[in-house]
């Protein structure tokens, strides 16, 4: 059965932020180097695919504390889009 995430807060976002480590991945690229917006929690609905990573260059998902957390099945939200968005491809 397909999962939808529930965000219920800004203070709710905020905690998952915080925990977010997408920063350290292996494919992350700070998307700010490119005149764009800075990005993380790609995992969930209000992140989702990025704007600027095209290059899968290794996965830190399963070993994220928000994966964990919200128990979320998918990886490689940064390519492939947001827990939600990936559910809806199956």
């Amino acid at each position: 059965m397909k999962k939808e995430i529930q965000i219920k807060s800004e203070k709710e976002k905020t905690d998952i932020l915080k925990l977010c480590i997408c920063e350290s991945c292996p494919s992350y690229v700070d998307c700010g180097g490119q005149g764009k917006a800075k990005e993380k929690a790609f995992c969930m609905a209000f992140a989702g695919k990025s704007a600027c990573i095209t290059q899968e260059k290794g996965c830190l998902c399963e070993a994220c504390p928000v994966k964990s957390k919200m128990n979320l099945r998918n990886i490689y939200f940064c390519t492939n889009g947001s827990e939600e968005q990936q559910n809806k491809k199956t």
